[in-house]
């Protein structure tokens, strides 16, 4: 399936730093992504992680996870979809920063 991510180190609202960006051109079973410039000295409680997910030709997988996740209201509220284009955007990171 056709997948997005994008991983930020987010400090405040003015001071966000985009540490991985990766859209790739083939299909992907699972997405994963590695910077090496940040290898050793990283705090994760302040990366945000943004992956998409195109849906697009699979409208019952897409169903599917749309009911899941508009039904759960603790993890719902980080999913956006897009019906019209089938995309589920999902943001991962820690709720301090995510509010």
């Amino acid at each position: 399936m056709p997948m997005q991510l994008y991983l930020y180190n987010y400090e405040s609202a003015d001071n966000i730093e985009e540490v991985l960006s990766w859209r790739p051109t083939e299909k992907q079973w699972w997405i994963t992504g590695f910077n090496p410039d940040y290898v050793g000295n990283v705090d994760v409680s302040k990366e945000i992680l943004i992956g998409c997910v195109d849906f697009s030709g699979r409208e019952k997988l897409y169903e599917s996870f749309a009911e899941k996740y508009e039904m759960d209201i603790k993890r719902g509220k980080y999913v956006i979809l897009d019906d019209d284009k089938k995309l589920a955007w999902i943001c991962w990171g820690e709720d301090a920063l995510l509010k």
